[in-house]
């Protein structure tokens, strides 16, 4: 019975009751719950979103831009051209406007008489499996108005954009290898024509995968991996992203769409006047500015791609 009691006396004793130990991921809840509210969302995360007022879609794609443009770090001179490759896609967009209305002056005129006479039968009483129905039907295969049309208008769109696709080519060669891998970063600027949600496929076609299993906001660029944060779609935002510029880029073509889209962005001349006022005031930039290639509109000779000869002096600024 004495053994009983004092047995049941050192289990009552404070120093020997086990009080359980708490879970390391209940702590670290507890630590996200308390940064919960306090923490700012990054700056970011606001900018992708698609306002409904025509003037403030007008302001957010604007600051878009002119990350992108910060971002990629163009140089003077390809900023210049990138704004005369907006200002020739401007006018190879009106060209293409005149040229399609045209097409559609010629042909669908003739589809007026065709469609009164289905209208003046169904009107009548006529039912809608009546004979003289599916004799306007002959009539409108036969023209093939409608197939004359829609070939003419793909064939002309189509040569549009290998025009605008061709021109390109001088800009893109320019690009440092650095340059090449942050300008697919660009759908950051593109977020009302290419969403992963909106409009997948094309997000598909455009800039390539965009779905991993668990997290449908990861930019899959071939097999390269970065860092990524929360929505951050294009990578744009990672502290150490430039130092892990390395591994595959995106594919020629597809810098070409990409690039393409943006040229057809009415506030891109805004942000590049932008780019280059901010390289033009911060000395650093003015320093690191890399020579423009001979052929570009402020390189040594011009776009006539004329250098001095070997040895020739260069005259004295008030007799050039």
């Amino acid at each position: 019975m004495r053994g009983t009691l004092l047995f049941v006396s050192l289990l009552s004793l404070p120093a020997c009751r086990a009080e359980p130990s708490e879970l390391p991921t209940q702590e670290r809840v507890r630590e996200v719950d308390a940064l919960d509210g306090e923490t700012p969302p990054p700056l970011y995360q606001f900018m992708y979103d698609s306002a409904f007022l025509p003037e403030v879609q007008v302001a957010e794609q604007r600051a878009r831009i002119l990350v992108w443009l910060r971002w990629v770090e163009l140089q003077e001179y390809q900023l210049q051209m990138l704004l005369k490759l907006h200002g020739r896609s401007a006018t190879l967009r009106q060209r293409l406007e005149t040229s399609q209305q045209r097409i559609v002056q010629r042909h669908e005129p003739q589809l007026a008489p065709h469609y009164d006479r289905i209208f003046e039968l169904l009107s009548s009483g006529a039912p809608l499996d009546d004979p003289r129905l599916g004799l306007v039907a002959e009539q409108l295969a036969e023209a093939r108005v409608q197939q004359l049309r829609d070939d003419e208008l793909l064939a002309i769109r189509m040569q549009s954009v290998r025009a605008l696709l061709d021109e390109e080519q001088e800009l893109l060669r320019t690009l440092s290898p650095d340059q090449e891998a942050r300008f697919p970063d660009m759908v950051f600027a593109l977020r009302r024509q290419l969403d992963m949600a909106g409009t997948s496929g094309d997000f598909r076609a455009m800039v390539g995968s965009l779905y991993s299993v668990g997290d449908p906001t990861l930019l899959l660029r071939g097999d390269f991996e970065a860092t990524r944060e929360h929505l951050d779609i294009s990578g744009l935002w990672v502290d150490d992203a430039k130092a892990e510029l390395s591994g595959p880029v995106l594919h020629q073509a597809r810098r070409e769409l990409l690039l393409y889209l943006l040229l057809q962005e009415p506030v891109l001349p805004e942000a590049i006047e932008a780019a280059l006022q901010v390289r033009a005031s911060t000395p650093d930039a003015a320093a690191s500015a890399l020579p423009a290639p001979v052929g570009t509109p402020s390189a040594p000779g011009g776009v006539d791609n004329v250098r001095p000869p070997p040895g020739a002096q260069p005259l004295p600024p008030d007799q050039e």
